[in-house]
């Protein structure tokens, strides 16, 4: 969990143990949105007003406001038990999810654990070292400890059986899924709309044949593996109702803040469909728009989410 504070080069975390989203020039009672997911949620590469969550906020308005609950090395496990508490005190008007990339580190584990102790949560403990002391930048600023751990990425935990393969993992898609619906049905439970984004990545620059960030997957596979998480993604949104927004388009978008992964270095566009319950009718705005619960804005965040944080 972010510790409050501020760490320097532009990064803070809130009171409330949250990357700092600027919500400035909102009404006295907002609509909020919440945003979930890992190091690209929490935007480690940029500084508070800089991140997708900020930009997301001062595009929306005066009447909504923002959260994020980013955090680097968190996967759709972890941003399914954040939902069970963080929803009950102020449910949200909806939340975004962008998930995959570190539920995809899962990959070809022998007898996967559906909580993910085996794999997950060595490298969290490892990365975080949330008990443990480590050098002073490390400690003040995760973005110093993410990019630390890319050039000395920890080893898998010694009893875990794993392979390298490009072959699905059917264990892993079966309980990526169920965290997804699980996500959705808790959103559901208390009033809150869950939007659900697709990873995206620069597969261009992933051409090796060898492992890198993904410790059982060659690079030159993470496209085929990736995509077939993200179809994992879209049919457990519809299956719970949930929205999803399709990525269509170039592949080849990444934001910079995504260290783990190496960046384009220029601005890409990505086009955005909606899918779930809701009918489009060729506008990912709509869905949102008609959605008082919500905010008038889908197409706003996929647009900051996947292309204006390239920079």
């Amino acid at each position: 969990m972010p510790r409050p504070g501020n760490f320097g080069f532009g990064i803070s975390h809130d009171a409330e143990h949250r990357r700092t989203t600027i919500n400035e020039g909102k009404v006295a009672e907002p609509r909020y949105i919440f945003v979930f997911g890992g190091s690209t949620a929490y935007d480690s590469g940029n500084r508070d007003p800089d991140t997708w969550s900020s930009r997301l906020s001062a595009l929306l308005g005066e009447n909504f406001a923002v959260e994020n609950y980013g955090v680097p090395a968190y996967s759709s496990l972890e941003n399914m038990i954040q939902s069970l508490f963080v929803f009950r005190d102020r449910p949200p008007a909806c939340a975004i999810y962008y998930e995959g990339w570190n539920d995809l580190r899962n990959s070809h584990v022998k007898n996967l654990r559906n909580d993910y102790s085996d794999m997950e949560l060595p490298h969290i403990a490892d990365f975080l070292q949330p008990a443990r002391p480590r050098s002073f930048l490390g400690t003040y600023s995760i973005f110093f400890a993410l990019a630390g751990s890319l050039f000395a990425p920890p080893p898998p935990a010694a009893d875990v059986t794993r392979e390298v393969s490009d072959q699905p993992d059917p264990r892993l898609s079966r309980i990526y899924q169920d965290n997804i619906e699980l996500i959705a049905i808790i959103g559901r439970r208390v009033g809150v709309r869950v939007i659900f984004l697709p990873q995206v990545l620069n597969y261009a620059q992933l051409t090796a044949d060898s492992a890198g960030a993904l410790p059982f997957v060659k690079q030159k596979d993470t496209k085929k593996l990736m995509t077939l998480l993200n179809e994992d993604l879209a049919r457990a949104a519809r299956r719970s109702g949930a929205d999803f927004i399709e990525a269509k388009g170039r592949e080849t978008i990444m934001p910079s803040s995504m260290s783990s992964r190496p960046s384009t270095g220029g601005r890409q566009r990505v086009q955005l469909r909606p899918t779930g319950p809701t009918p489009s009718e060729g506008s990912a705005a709509l869905i949102l728009a008609r959605d008082e619960r919500c905010v008038s804005g889908m197409l706003a965040i996929g647009t900051i989410a996947l292309t204006t944080a390239v920079n």
